[in-house]
């Protein structure tokens, strides 16, 4: 049954109607009587109405597929897919390996690491410049950047953040437009390069920056996913932590394990027709929030499935897929393939190398926003290391 919203602590949604009966929830992710919300349009709105200077966010958050219906929605998202779908993204595995192996070796200098901090946040920021041919030294501050401009799918923020997200927007736009000769190199054997051909001339390279920084923005939620993962599976004794090696079962552990701890807990719709569900009476133009855990039949959040005797105990229910941690229908996430081949990485050879991480705090606080949800930190010891 739907609810007001009670699963997130911003008061800015409590007025909005949240469905959280697990069939509706579904109903409402897939069907076309329901738009995403018209982002672009509501900042240029607010331009107008308050006298601000928003170009570089507007720019940006144009170029999110997300944020985008109709003939713009489809045109981003067949570029995306030219180049990340899942028959293509094995090209990029070598990469993923590489950087994976240093922010592992990283740790391995410090006896008590912070998982979010030490290794998913940078681990994130490092595999998306190298794989968008951008300097690497700049990692840092486009992954900032990043997050700043990440928040626009908030809800109801002031303005003084408003500002701040266009002025991080505009600074990871220089960034990834700068054409300096080595920048150049970087790029012609990158992604951006790809995007640039699959674009042709439907996008202009301003339009094509402006994507590489959304995909940019919207590819953090792999951090806060793969946080949200590492903090379900340091609470199992060792021997239940490594994921399977046949690949179908390891596939499916994966796919449990993005179900579950999935970060984005709530997708926002617009009605496009007056309806009922969830036992809400709506009309054309109400907007509605989708708890996502209730659309992943999850009731009580991100939980851990009971014990078993031996081995990984996710991927054994039979409904692990379709869920909706990458969203649903044609708003399903083009950049899930990358995303699902950097949290496997991560995680496999993250628990090879130290098979006996003691979490040493199972209840850490957690970063909720109105979107998402994922540990703040991951305090851990290093107490054992594979040979």
């Amino acid at each position: 049954v739907g609810e007001r919203m009670q699963h997130t602590k911003p008061n800015s949604t409590r007025s909005f109607r949240v469905i959280t009966d697990p069939p509706a929830a579904r109903n409402v992710s897939r069907s076309m009587a329901f738009s995403v919300v018209d982002l672009p349009g509501y900042y240029r709105n607010m331009a107008d109405l308050a006298g601000l200077e928003l170009n570089a966010l507007i720019r940006v958050i144009d170029s999110i597929p997300f944020f985008s219906n109709g003939p713009r929605h489809l045109l981003l998202r067949r570029v995306i897919l030219q180049v990340l779908r899942e028959d293509r993204i094995d090209a990029w595995q070598p990469i993923v390996d590489e950087e994976v192996d240093t922010a592992i070796s990283r740790l391995g200098n410090s006896a008590v690491v912070d998982l979010v901090e030490d290794f998913a946040d940078p681990l994130f920021a490092r595999v998306m410049t190298r794989l968008f041919g951008l300097p690497r030294d700049q990692a840092d501050n486009l992954n900032r950047w990043a997050e700043t401009v990440r928040f626009v799918s908030e809800l109801l923020l002031p303005i003084r953040r408003v500002r701040q997200m266009n002025d991080a927007a505009d600074q990871l736009l220089e960034a990834i437009r700068s054409k300096d000769a080595r920048t150049r190199r970087l790029r012609d054997t990158s992604i951006a390069s790809m995007l640039e051909r699959a674009a042709g001339t439907d996008l202009t390279a301003e339009e094509v920056d402006a994507l590489i920084a959304g995909l940019f923005i919207a590819g953090q939620t792999t951090a806060h996913t793969l946080s949200n993962i590492l903090l379900l599976v340091l609470r199992l004794d060792p021997e239940q932590r490594p994921l399977p090696t046949d690949p179908a079962p390891r596939r499916n552990a994966v796919e449990d394990l993005i179900r579950r701890g999935g970060a984005p807990q709530y997708l926002l719709r617009i009605a496009r027709e007056d309806k009922t569900v969830g036992g809400h009476d709506l009309e054309v133009g109400d907007p509605v929030l989708v708890h996502i855990p209730s659309a992943n039949r999850l009731t009580d959040g991100a939980g851990i499935p009971p014990a078993t005797t031996g081995g990984c105990p996710f991927g054994q229910a039979p409904d692990v897929k379709p869920h909706f941690s990458f969203g649903a229908g044609i708003h399903h996430c083009p950049g899930a393939p990358l995303a699902r081949m950097l949290i496997d990485t991560a995680l496999h050879k993250l628990l090879n190398a130290f098979p006996e991480i003691e979490l040493l705090d199972p209840e850490p606080e957690m970063f909720g926003t109105d979107i998402i949800k994922s540990p703040r930190s991951l305090s851990s010891r290093l107490t054992a290391t594979a040979s």
